[in-house]
């Protein structure tokens, strides 16, 4: 095959097929879902319609199908392919504890106070008051100072909450 041909793409079978019997489940969920009360019927179809459009996008993406590894440049460097197990799996546990080591500042350490802080302000809050009171407060606050701005962080959390109280107040009628 020359350097200038596309690849021909691979497609699964068996992805395309549990693809399907997926899309039938979620589907059967969100038709059995109008066949309830209007009330009961709410949590099976924001579950269920999500899941289904996720659903055709995978199965979208099966059919198109992937370009088989011959053709995709490798990225691995020469001394990994000769590395044996050992060595790959002390280097993996090498690299995970570094990703898990925490930078130890000044500057790191404030911020995670203020985040202790943060996080029992608000569930105090919400103890006193409710919590549809208290999660506002605290979402504006958490945004608006971590640096997007305030005016942002009072847009985001009004639409936050309208949808929040539309689903929970609205639809489901809980009431807090």
């Amino acid at each position: 095959m020359s350097a200038a041909a596309p690849a021909r793409r691979v497609r699964s079978i068996d992805a395309i097929v549990f693809d399907v019997l997926m899309i039938a489940f979620a589907a059967t969920i969100v038709i059995a879902a109008f066949g309830i009360g209007e009330k009961s019927r709410m949590i099976p179809l924001l579950v269920g319609i999500p899941t289904l459009v996720a659903l055709l996008v995978v199965l979208a993406r099966d059919v198109r199908g992937e370009v088989p590894a011959e053709h995709v440049a490798a990225a691995a460097p020469p001394e990994l392919a000769k590395a044996d197990v050992h060595d790959l799996w002390q280097a993996a546990v090498h690299e995970l504890e570094e990703d898990d080591q925490l930078p130890d500042t000044p500057e790191a350490r404030r911020r995670q106070l203020w985040f202790a802080v943060w996080a029992a302000a608000v569930v105090a809050l919400a103890w006193v008051t409710s919590l549809f009171l208290a999660v506002p407060l605290g979402l504006v606050l958490i945004l608006g100072l971590g640096g997007i701005g305030w005016v942002r962080s009072v847009v985001i959390t009004a639409a936050t909450s309208a949808v929040l109280y539309c689903l929970f107040v609205l639809f489901l009628e809980v009431r807090f």
